[in-house]
């Protein structure tokens, strides 16, 4: 089974983008992407579907985070919202759903994010120094 077929299985919702050959590309294209920033997946069309799992993971952020996917209703959140307002004054901010550095803030966006940084805390420990 290729590698696109097998990521539709994981996350079905994605099965619509992929209804034209130029989404196809993109998601390929988003694939080299995720091999390049994350090694341990440089070689994951091997026959093992654990990498794999960790790796739709990330490809599926990434395609949420690009707004490639947008037209499907799939997109990223902003974080959490707060505001109050008293005798018409309003003040307002936003906070980010995890931790204050960019790697988890950036994964924190999307639910496939999140589930990655689940992984990570359960599985691997986290792998950056910041």
């Amino acid at each position: 089974m290729e590698l696109t077929e097998k990521f539709i299985l994981q996350y079905p919702e994605f099965k619509q983008f992929l209804t034209n050959e130029d989404n196809v590309q993109i998601l390929k294209s988003i694939f080299n992407r995720v091999k390049c920033f994350f090694n341990e997946y440089a070689f994951v069309e091997t026959d093992d579907d654990c990498p794999k799992v960790t790796f739709f993971m990330l490809v599926a952020h990434f395609l949420t985070m690009g707004g490639y996917v947008k037209d499907i209703g799939i997109e990223a959140n902003a974080g959490v919202i707060s505001s109050s307002s008293i005798d018409g004054v309003s003040v307002s901010f936003q906070q980010a759903p995890y931790g204050k550095d960019n790697f988890n803030y950036e994964l924190s966006l999307t639910k496939y994010g999140r589930e990655y940084l689940f992984y990570l805390s359960t599985h691997k420990g986290v792998q950056y120094i910041n």
